[in-house]
């Protein structure tokens, strides 16, 4: 298993989304799922980074949707970056770098 570390790009993504779901929700089941879904992601993650697609224009990132979000992560040799988290209907592409 590899060590799964957020960019702080990445951490900043987690803040908003989550301040965005509670805002939208006040719902602290809602920020619960959320929370799971994250962890169960950087998990998945963990175990075989390698298994995810490479985006196309850039052949360093790789991607995993997981519950209506996108992860977007560098395999490091001796870590994993997630370097942004984006919700489906967020327009990721002309966002990352």
């Amino acid at each position: 298993m590899n060590n799964v570390r957020l960019s702080t790009k990445a951490a900043r993504d987690l803040e908003r989304l989550r301040d965005f779901l509670y805002h939208q929700t006040r719902s602290r089941q809602v920020l619960r799922k959320f929370d799971r879904e994250f962890e169960n992601a950087k998990e998945s993650i963990s175990k075989n980074p390698s298994c995810y697609p490479l985006l196309e224009h850039n052949k360093k990132i790789r991607k995993k949707y997981q519950w209506k979000y996108w992860y977007f992560f560098i395999d490091y040799s001796d870590e994993v970056v997630i370097q942004r988290i984006f919700h489906e209907s967020e327009d990721w592409l002309n966002n990352l770098e």
